[in-house]
């Protein structure tokens, strides 16, 4: 590169902190690799960096169930041995239940581990990536390992090996879309990778889990394109009077974030509760309405479960007391048998 286009900056590997005689994975220079939370921290330790370049980290999960089904013969269990003969990291199906931690509650069933692993792999690396694209501009951008994958393995990536979307990739699209409200210890990140202002109200709600309001504050926010500002959050929002049953809502020109005030394992959840219908949807497949009568904690569908070749709009969301959300169903999946368990799941069901 030297001789034949001597001007043009060349980088020569990753991590790499901008020259042979640095620690390659230095986090105030150049990229850096992030792989002591997949293999010894919790994933909240992402916090404890403040990276220019974050140019590879994750976390795994497994497949689709029935991308799971299709390569494994025999019983469908963590410690099965077709199932552990699908997992090729060291001591992998180890780690996926040491990152549940105080996060989310222990397996009983396949069902539960299939469910809350995957959860937990979406909650690990969106947790990453709002941390550093909260630190923009002095954190330039992340890479995360990885999109897809080659064979029917439980893994880091997005995308299963059959091409079938697992909860991370909800995620990712969320956290990385071009407006981001992010709550960052004491204060309010709000990530504008739009080209335009953005502008509003930023409303700020301490809420009880039935919804009830507790207090409210109103920021007037005004975010450059391309930009990151930081705001901090009042005591009358910040300070819950029980962590244990109550939440953060930030909302920003239609955009929302919420956030517990307590890990899932010590929130006082009531059990879920909710009504559905399902109607055929135009075009084809099916819609499912889901109205929420309590609280729902991080609602998924798993229509792959009835109809290997249907998939869903959505996932992951969680729906207070009185809301509604209605997910787009392709396939031909049983309507009746959509709207339960294993199909239908949140935390607190």
């Amino acid at each position: 590169m030297a001789e034949l286009d001597p001007a043009r900056p060349y980088w020569p590997g990753s991590p790499y902190s901008g020259h042979p005689g640095l620690p390659p994975n230095d986090p105030a220079r150049g990229t850096v690799h992030i792989w002591d939370v997949w293999n010894r921290e919790d994933y909240t330790h992402y916090a404890t960096y403040t990276p220019r370049f974050v140019a590879e980290f994750g976390f795994q999960g497994p497949p689709a169930h029935t991308t799971l089904r299709e390569a494994v013969s025999g019983e469908l269990a963590p410690d099965a041995p077709l199932v552990l003969h699908h997992q090729k990291a060291h001591e992998g199906n180890a780690k996926l239940l040491r990152g549940l931690g105080g996060h989310l509650p222990a397996p009983e069933t396949y069902d539960d581990w299939h469910y809350l692993t995957q959860l937990n792999q979406a909650r690990a690396v969106a947790f990453g990536v709002e941390r550093f694209r909260s630190l923009a501009p002095y954190c330039a951008g992340t890479i995360v390992w990885q999109l897809n994958d080659c064979w029917p393995v439980t893994s880091w990536s997005a995308v299963d090996g059959r091409g079938r979307r697992k909860p991370l990739w909800y995620a990712l699209r969320r956290v990385y879309a071009d407006r981001l409200l992010s709550v960052q210890d004491d204060t309010v990140a709000v990530v504008n990778d739009g080209p335009e202002p953005w502008t509003g109200e930023l409303e700020l709600l301490r809420l009880a889990l039935d919804g009830e309001p507790l207090a409210k504050e109103t920021i007037t926010v005004e975010v450059a394109p391309r930009s990151v500002a930081r705001f901090p959050l009042p005591d009358p929002v910040a300070v819950p009077a029980d962590p244990s049953a109550e939440l953060l809502s930030v909302r920003l020109d239609g955009h929302r974030a919420l956030r517990f005030f307590a890990e899932d394992t010590r929130v006082a959840f009531p059990a879920a509760a909710y009504d559905t219908e399902v109607t055929p949807a135009e075009g084809g497949g099916l819609d499912l309405t889901v109205t929420a009568r309590t609280l729902l904690r991080d609602l998924a569908l798993f229509p792959d479960r009835l109809d290997p070749a249907s998939s869903v709009d959505d996932m992951l969301l969680t729906l207070l007391p009185g809301e509604s959300v209605t997910l787009h169903v392709t396939g031909s999946p049983d309507p009746a048998a959509l709207v339960g368990r294993p199909v239908l799941r949140c935390v607190n069901d």
